[in-house]
């Protein structure tokens, strides 16, 4: 009798987690409208209207373009995010220690958007997201390919309650530099970090 109870659980937090990222993506996509919409407010038709014409730098029509690309990308997320999330007919409540919960669990399958994983480390301390990175960077050491500039001590200090003598305990253990960025990490960095996440985590 209590399986269809817990199913309902799993699926409300899975519904938390999912709202999270709805939420972080569109308040990055609402600043990256300000921003084109701020490089581009010579073009308002207003400002045209007032006959003194336009002029914008190559940077500037470059920021405005790279924006554009990135916000629609961002909308295609967010798109398929709400498309998959079920209709609601009752008040939604659920536990905050559920939601991150279930953000270990998005955190240990992986993923290559840093994005993502930036904020899946915001909702857990060390000793309950720590072995959830280190499963995911073991199991598929490409994926830090894909975190483009994002440094070791960006994402373990984005961890709740990580400070930064945790964070040297595991540069040193792993002999990696806590500004290395994780792109740059070979598989045997990775393994080493790895390593190193687990027995810190677990201390």
């Amino acid at each position: 009798m209590s399986r269809p109870q817990d199913h309902n659980d799993d699926t409300r937090s899975t519904l938390g987690w999912q709202l999270v990222l709805l939420r972080e993506l569109a308040s990055h996509a609402g600043a990256l409208a300000v921003g084109i919409e701020d490089r581009l407010e010579a073009f308002d038709p207003d400002a045209l209207n007032e006959g003194t014409g336009a002029a914008l730098s190559a940077a500037e029509l470059n920021q405005a373009v790279d924006g554009a690309l990135e916000l629609q990308d961002l909308s295609d997320v967010i798109g398929v995010i709400a498309s998959s999330l079920p209709p609601q007919d009752e008040l939604l409540v659920l536990s905050a220690d559920d939601i991150a919960e279930e953000a270990g669990r998005a955190l240990s399958a992986g993923s290559a958007h840093r994005r993502s994983v930036v904020l899946s480390a915001r909702l857990l301390t060390p000793s309950a997201g720590f072995g959830a990175l280190a499963d995911a960077i073991t199991s598929d050491a490409s994926l830090v390919s894909r975190w483009g500039s994002l440094t070791v001590r960006e994402l373990l200090t984005a961890f709740r309650e990580c400070d930064p003598l945790l964070i040297r305990r595991v540069c040193s253990a792993a002999a990696v530099h806590p500004d290395s960025e994780w792109a740059t990490l070979d598989f045997n960095a990775i393994t080493r970090v790895g390593d190193a996440l687990r027995s810190t985590g677990n201390a």
